[in-house]
């Protein structure tokens, strides 16, 4: 939601996706934009929306000053958009286990890939928090933070279940972290406490 707008995303595979801006005070479809195919997610930065599009490995880039679209390619298939709080970030992320799964870095002044990254662990969602970015992977939680060199692991807890749900709770007032655990099958909702983490050791 931005500026009393919502962007909601309609995936399409196979075909062409559609993403749709409502006005939430006069209560109408303002605009259609269409983007790639399978597109899985969309995040607002820097007057810009980003969607994902997994089925065509592109990532769609809608203007909404101009509303022009155009896509941007790379060697992924993008699942996840995630803003950081500032705008100037928006971190691309390819769903899959340890190994195979890849966090993207798009400065969203030039619209390019600045950094990547494999996150410990796999992933399966992303939240950030000023220059900390943190995924939850299968069965682990990772803090990276942001360095003039790219980011850096600052600490990991493990033991957790498969991550459904990600967010950083306060994290300047209180340093906790909620995850949501399989809450399909009844897990619990874990609550993470940073101030117990010590920097690059798991807890």
């Amino acid at each position: 939601i931005q500026d009393h707008m919502a962007f909601v995303n309609h995936p399409a595979f196979p075909g062409i996706g559609i993403v749709t801006e409502v006005d939430l005070v006069a209560r109408t479809v303002r605009r259609e934009f269409a983007v790639g195919t399978a597109n899985t997610d969309v995040d607002y930065a820097n007057g810009k929306l980003y969607v994902p599009n997994f089925g065509d490995r592109t990532v769609s880039i809608i203007d909404l000053a101009s509303g022009v679209v155009r896509e941007i390619g790379g060697d992924w298939y993008p699942q996840t958009a995630t803003a950081s709080p500032d705008g100037w970030r928006m971190l691309i992320g390819e769903v899959a286990g340890e190994g195979h799964a890849s966090l993207f870095v798009i400065d969203t002044e030039s619209d390019e890939v600045v950094d990547s990254f494999e996150p410990r662990g796999g992933l399966v969602e992303v939240a950030v928090d000023g220059d900390m970015v943190f995924t939850a992977g299968v069965g682990n939680l990772v803090g990276y933070q942001q360095t003039e060199s790219g980011y850096s692991q600052r600490w990991e807890v493990t033991g957790l279940g498969l991550s459904t749900a990600l967010e950083v709770g306060g994290l300047a007032r209180d340093r906790r972290i909620f995850s949501a655990e399989d809450l399909q099958f009844g897990a619990p909702l874990a609550v993470i406490s940073l101030a117990l983490a010590r920097p690059g050791e798991p807890r």
